[in-house]
């Protein structure tokens, strides 16, 4: 899991983390890892069940329907499929 979550960031940051540890205690349907790169954190939430793709996507809608509204939201930089 470790190496696919190295080359998501590279492909969505450009940069390989620094720093990259899984987050075991939150999250039920997603794996969670916290990674830092350039001493800055981002949040990624990785899913291998094809299903739950429509579900990332509906939370990148919400986003950009409220972002604009001074309403506090993580962004959200990509959703889809990475490797199959």
């Amino acid at each position: 899991m470790e190496n696919i979550i190295k080359e998501i960031t590279v492909h969505a940051l450009g940069k390989t983390p620094e720093v990259l540890d899984q987050i075991t205690d939150k999250g039920k349907r997603n794996h969670v890892f916290k990674i830092r790169v350039d001493n800055d954190f981002y949040i990624l939430r990785v899913n291998n069940v094809i299903d739950r793709r429509g579900l990332y996507e509906k939370e990148k809608w919400c986003y950009e329907q409220v972002k604009d509204l001074n309403i506090f939201v993580p962004k959200i930089f990509e959703t889809g499929l990475f490797n199959e």
